[in-house]
C-alpha cells in the first residue's frame, strides 16, 4: 500500500510540474544566491514566456505561511541572477510566480511576487535574524541547520524534554 501512495504522490507532483512548465526546460536542485547575502537550493525553476516560475515540493501537512518567504527568497536570488546575466531565459526581471506543491495533501499553492516587495520581505527577516537581540527558537526546520549541535534553543528543548520525563 505504501508504494501505491508514494506513486500517487509522485504522479501528482509530476502532473503539477507539467502544468507549470509544459515542455519547457526545468532546472532542478540549483543553488541560487542573492549577491553575498544568502544562498539556497531551489527544487525547481524555469521560465514560461520569459517569466520565472519557482517550485518547491513539500511533504507532510505543513502550511503555506511557513514556506512562502523561502520561495520568495529563491525568486529574488534568481531574478537578481537574471539581472546579472546568469539566467538569460528570464526576461521579466521584476516578477515571478512561486509554487508550493504539497505531495501528501495533493495541493498546489501558487502566488505572484514582485522583486522589490519580496526583497524587502526577505531583508526584513534577515535583519531580524542578525539583530544582536535575536534569540533562536527551535522549530521543525532546525533539522536543516548547520548550527543544530550548538544551538541554545534546541539544547533548551532537549533539556526540557529530559526534565519532563522522556515519553
Amino acid at each position: 500500500m505504501m508504494k501505491k501512495e508514494t506513486d500517487e504522490a509522485l504522479a501528482y507532483s509530476l502532473g503539477v510540474l507539467n502544468e507549470i512548465y509544459g515542455d519547457g526546460f526545468i532546472h532542478c536542485e540549483t543553488q541560487a544566491c542573492f549577491d553575498d547575502v544568502y544562498c539556497g537550493w531551489v527544487d525547481f525553476h524555469g521560465t514560461v514566456d520569459g517569466r520565472l516560475h519557482v517550485a518547491d515540493l513539500k511533504t507532510g501537512w505543513g502550511s503555506n505561511d511557513d514556506h512562502e518567504a523561502q520561495q520568495e527568497g529563491y525568486a529574488v536570488a534568481l531574478l537578481w541572477g537574471a539581472r546579472e546575466g546568469i539566467w538569460p531565459n528570464i526576461k521579466d526581471y521584476e516578477n515571478a510566480t512561486c509554487h508550493l506543491i504539497w505531495e501528501d495533501q495533493r495541493y498546489h499553492h501558487q502566488w505572484d511576487v514582485n522583486f522589490d516587495k519580496a526583497k524587502a520581505k526577505v531583508m526584513e527577516i534577515i535583519a531580524k535574524r542578525l539583530s544582536p537581540t535575536a534569540k533562536p527558537k527551535a522549530n521543525k526546520n532546525c533539522q536543516w541547520c548547520k548550527e543544530l549541535p550548538e544551538c541554545d534553543a534546541v539544547i533548551h528543548e532537549i533539556v526540557q524534554v529530559v526534565n519532563d520525563g522522556l515519553p
